[in-house]
């Protein structure tokens, strides 16, 4: 659940630059990625989209463990659909960002304008189909096809003469790059949305295809109905009087610029629509970077089973009974960190440096726990434990080889010399709990096959509560000696 004082938490998260910078490029991308998807007609369904991710996120935040496993297990699947749905999509905005940083140079379009209007209409008067290309930042190359390379300055003749019906490429779009006909004959991708009815012919449909996938201006005459009609960011827009072609190619000029301002330039009209855009995006992209902040600083509480570390025991003291060995923990914080936590680091520390013989309990409490910072540790179960402790003392005890199986048929055992015979150790005092062993084993010696005397080094088993003065066990060396069976 979020809590009030995770707010602060919030704004301690927002007030650096770099999560600024973090949700401005964030505003970026939604901003390219709208205008593309409302462009191709696809943004329905990135609405839904975005319904959905604000469902999963507001489940993960109030605690729909449903839900959110829903989202979890389809997330991966999800992600790769996505990429198949949206691929012309992505494509686009990867190569508006590229173009972005490209200084284009403009030449002066303020007498261009007025001579594409005035043939524009020369044809729809005459009812000559014709289409106008000006590209913008988008690169168009990819998405024609044929055509006539041409480098020519543009007249009102000229451009008439182009779109002559008895001219051979006046079925195909001209290009107009640099203030010069760049290309003619130029056949353009056909639209995949449905915006358009059966009623416009394949003249428009190329042109709004164009508009759909890059950020062209395309200008186009209709041959049937003598009207002209402008197609830009997937849009058509049917001009009605003179001045508006002109008005769309000085604004199309300025956004395809290094000057991405549009005041002044007769576009003022659009000035309010991109800025509520631009707001939106920046909306949306801090709604967002919000929503998974929170997420991330909400708190829970979760369990954990951990072991507990035994430190500091005196060299003359032992623990002479059985004692736990790991307890549970009940730890709070953000549910984010305590789903990435490192559980081999996580563990009970219990310093004994201060223990004396005797049986005592010992409290357990958050210091004794190793967590990671901005966990709390709620309660410990068991919150005590309870301990005996013997002193040590020197003892000797004999050593007895641990024999197994029988040497080879025909042999006996004559002897067996353990050297040394017997070690020094540490241990409790005879105790409730303690059996104080009479002797020490060692590891298994196993006779089978001996057919003559064998020397064999071996280690002493260890019963727990016995220490070694030194810390060392030493090696024994066992000595059998054979000699044939008598008859």
């Amino acid at each position: 659940m979020i809590l009030p004082e995770h707010f602060s938490d919030l704004y301690n998260h927002l007030a650096h630059w770099q999560v600024l910078l973090d949700i401005l490029i964030f505003a970026l991308a939604v901003f390219y990625l709208s205008r593309t998807l409302r462009a191709s007609g696809t943004w329905k369904i990135a609405v839904g989209l975005i319904v959905a991710g604000v469902v999963a996120m507001i489940a993960t935040m109030i605690g729909l463990r449903g839900v959110e496993w829903i989202f979890s297990n389809l997330s991966q699947f999800a992600l790769i659909v996505l990429i198949v749905i949206f691929q012309p999509e992505l494509r686009k905005i990867l190569e508006r960002t590229t173009t972005l940083l490209r200084n284009q140079t403009q030449a002066d379009l303020h007498s261009l304008p007025n001579l594409i209007e005035e043939t524009l209409f020369e044809l729809a008067g005459r009812k000559w189909g014709a289409i106008i290309v000006l590209p913008g930042n988008d690169p168009i190359q990819q998405w024609i096809t044929e055509g006539v390379k041409v480098d020519a300055i543009p007249s009102l003749p000229m451009l008439v003469s182009i779109f002559d019906p008895n001219s051979p490429g006046h079925d195909g779009a001209l290009i107009m790059e640099q203030n010069r006909i760049s290309r003619i004959g130029v056949h353009l991708p056909l639209s995949e949305s449905k915006k358009l009815s059966d009623a416009f012919g394949t003249r428009h449909h190329a042109s709004l295809g164009l508009a759909e996938k890059t950020d062209s201006l395309v200008l186009t005459v209709s041959e049937e109905r003598g009207k002209i009609s402008i197609f830009r960011d997937g849009e058509m827009v049917p001009v009605r009087e003179k001045g508006e072609v002109a008005a769309h190619i000085l604004a199309h000029s300025k956004n395809s610029g290094s000057n991405l301002s549009i005041i002044g330039l007769g576009a003022g009209k659009k000035f309010l629509p991109l800025l509520l855009e631009i707001g939106a995006s920046l909306m949306v992209a801090t709604l967002f970077w919000t929503l998974v902040i929170m997420s991330k600083i909400e708190t829970r509480e979760m369990i954990f089973t951990v072991p507990i570390q035994y430190t500091g025991l005196q060299e003359n003291l032992v623990l002479d009974r059985d004692i736990p060995s790991e307890v549970k923990l009940y730890l709070e914080g953000s549910s984010s960190l305590l789903s990435t936590m490192d559980l081999s680091q996580l563990r009970v520390q219990v310093n004994l440096n201060e223990v004396t013989e005797g049986d005592q309990v010992v409290a357990l409490t958050g210091q004794n726990v190793v967590v990671p910072r901005r966990v709390k540790v709620t309660d410990i179960n068991p919150s005590s434990i309870k301990i005996s402790v013997k002193a040590l003392h020197e003892a000797t005890l004999l050593i007895k080889p641990q024999l197994l199986g029988k040497v080879q048929e025909g042999m006996m055992i004559e002897s067996v010399n353990v050297i040394p015979p017997s070690i020094q150790v540490l241990m409790p005092k005879k105790g409730a709990s303690f059996q104080v062993p009479g002797s020490l084993l060692t590891t298994p010696i196993y006779l089978h096959g001996i057919k003559e005397n064998a020397t064999v080094y071996c280690k002493v088993i260890v019963p727990g509560g016995v220490q070694s003065p030194d810390r060392r066990w030493p090696d024994v060396e066992v000595r059998i000696q054979v000699k044939p069976q008598k008859n």
